[in-house]
């Protein structure tokens, strides 16, 4: 008889283990370490894989119209978000059978439609003009203390991914880089030192705590901070020759940083120190708006 308990007790946990692991391992995207590709000239999304090969078109907008995809997200293990300017919209796509349907779409979200990130909490943002919107993962828009003018011709933006919270990128007179936390209550900025270069056109956060910065102007600079308090530079990369117009940029899984430059059409990776690791061109390089890598 204790024997059989014994072996009652043994499968439960067995059973017990197997369905945590289960679980945890459905949280995570078999795509995790792809990268998504946002490109205005073609009006597409492309899946590259973790070797920068072309996997698959996920999306490809009509071309009747000005629709532009400017931003991408997770939705899940299956589903990435993509923010589209023109007809302004939020769409989702999964990964595996390409269907797309409208995650929302509204007359309240309207102007100039940039990027959207989604939080720890599981809400999304998206950057609207002069506001970031929010929004419940059902798509609902969320008005209590939503949408918030935290940054003049914003652009850029990505979850933090160590805390809770977000960073925020913008150009022009008022450019800037700034953190957030969930409630977008600001947590640090910083504006660019560096000579004749303003315009942040891209901002990313990396899995230790990292924040990347796309600097353009007369000396096109990528930065990286240590953490989210925007007070200490790691180091910068500076490339004229290979990178005159940085467009977007995503830290890969393996910590190195990926930017897309749309004057010589290149990508390039950097290194955890800002040493360029490698460059290569790409038939999907069309514009780019948006780099994601999936988690």
């Amino acid at each position: 008889m204790k024997d059989n308990f014994l072996c009652i007790f043994i499968l439960a946990l067995l059973f017990v283990s197997q369905a945590c692991f289960a679980s945890h391992r459905s949280n995570t995207s078999r795509y995790s370490g792809y990268i998504v590709i946002a490109n205005s000239n073609n009006q597409s999304v492309s899946l590259l894989n973790p070797k920068f090969e072309f996997v698959r078109q996920l999306l490809a907008l009509d071309g009747t119209s000005t629709d532009t995809p400017e931003g991408i997200t997770s939705f899940d293990q299956n589903n990435i978000l993509v923010a589209i300017d023109g007809i302004d919209r939020i769409v989702k796509v999964n990964l595996d059978t390409l269907d797309e349907s409208i995650f929302h779409m509204n007359i309240g979200l309207s102007g100039n439609i940039r990027n959207v990130t989604q939080l720890r909490s599981g809400d999304f943002l998206v950057v609207e003009s002069n506001n970031v919107e929010r929004f419940d993962n059902q798509g609902n828009r969320v008005g209590i203390d939503w949408p918030k003018p935290l940054q003049s011709i914003a652009g850029g933006m990505d979850n933090l991914k160590n805390h809770d919270g977000f960073v925020l990128c913008s150009r022009y007179s008022a450019a800037k880089i700034a953190s957030y936390n969930e409630d977008g209550a600001m947590l640090a900025f910083s504006n660019s030192d560096i000579p004749g270069t303003k315009d942040v056109t891209d901002c990313a956060g990396a899995e230790d705590g990292r924040i990347a910065a796309a600097f353009s102007g007369l000396k096109d600079t990528i930065r990286i901070y240590k953490n989210a308090s925007l007070s200490e530079v790691e180091c910068d990369f500076h490339n004229p020759t290979i990178m005159a117009g940085p467009s977007a940029i995503a830290f890969l899984k393996s910590g190195n940083l990926m930017v897309a430059d749309n004057t010589n059409n290149l990508f390039i990776e950097i290194d955890k120190s800002c040493k360029l690791k490698r460059r290569f061109s790409s038939h999907i390089h069309s514009g780019v708006t948006d780099l994601f890598v999936i988690p």
